[in-house]
């Protein structure tokens, strides 16, 4: 028997329902790992805009339903210095979605350049996997 030089190991997820409700904000923090992400619902984001995450540099995600086929979801993926002003103009100008998936660092470490990086990567990765029907006109 060979040993792999790739070796799988067990990490920790604390999910925290912030209104003790599975449908409502969840935060996700896995274990060493200076990131954190949130999770609501269209409905929910204008309660929850205000928390301080939004507040720093971001990368979401929106989904929602697919236009042209009902097995696949519609994809954004975006990035911005203030989470908050980004999503708050697409809860004017994007109806389609129903999902936001915000990731942010928990401290000062992650920048600008980051989250460009970041963004781009799961673009490409999206594209690659062709599971959703992406909204991005940029790669």
């Amino acid at each position: 028997m060979t040993q792999s030089t790739n070796t799988s190991r067990g990490v920790s997820i604390r999910l925290f329902l912030a209104d003790g409700t599975p449908d409502g904000l969840r935060l996700v923090e896995k274990s060493n790992w200076t990131g954190a992400a949130l999770v609501c619902s269209r409905t929910q984001y204008p309660e929850v805009r205000g928390r301080p995450e939004f507040d720093r540099p971001s990368v979401y995600i929106l989904t929602g339903p697919s236009e042209t086929d009902d097995s696949t979801h519609r994809v954004f993926i975006g990035e911005a210095d203030v989470g908050r002003d980004r999503i708050d103009n697409h809860l004017r100008n994007k109806d389609f979605w129903t999902r936001l998936t915000l990731f942010t660092g928990k401290d000062e470490n992650l920048n600008k350049a980051h989250v460009r990086y970041i963004e781009s990567r799961l673009i490409e990765l999206a594209n690659r996997a062709k599971r959703s029907e992406l909204d991005n006109s940029t790669a």
